[in-house]
């Protein structure tokens, strides 16, 4: 019985080991890509970065302002989810009736 090269990667070519490192090291920075907004909250949290840059350069103001646009935004999202259950439900009403 033949053995799987995923068992044995000395089996592989060296350009497939070579490509398919190149592949999982594009995937792991890509997910590493989507976590650093999490990491950087979790750094400014734990006071790691320096806080007079943050309120020197009007970064509090600019965050009040996206927190209020987020606001703004779940407001949105609500009523147009809102309107879509309120749709839903008076379609099934008349199914019913």
């Amino acid at each position: 019985m033949k053995t799987l090269i995923s068992e044995q990667p000395s089996l592989a070519s060296l350009p497939q080991r070579f490509g398919w490192a190149c592949v999982t090291a594009i995937f792991w920075m890509a997910w590493i890509y989507l976590w650093l907004p999490l990491l950087t909250l979790a750094f400014w949290l734990l006071g790691i970065f320096a806080y007079g840059d943050f309120i020197g350069s009007g970064a509090a103001h600019r965050l009040a302002e996206v927190g209020r646009l987020a606001l703004v935004y779940s407001c949105v999202i609500l009523v147009m989810g809102g309107g879509l259950l309120l749709w839903h439900g008076s379609n099934s009403f008349d199914f019913i009736m």
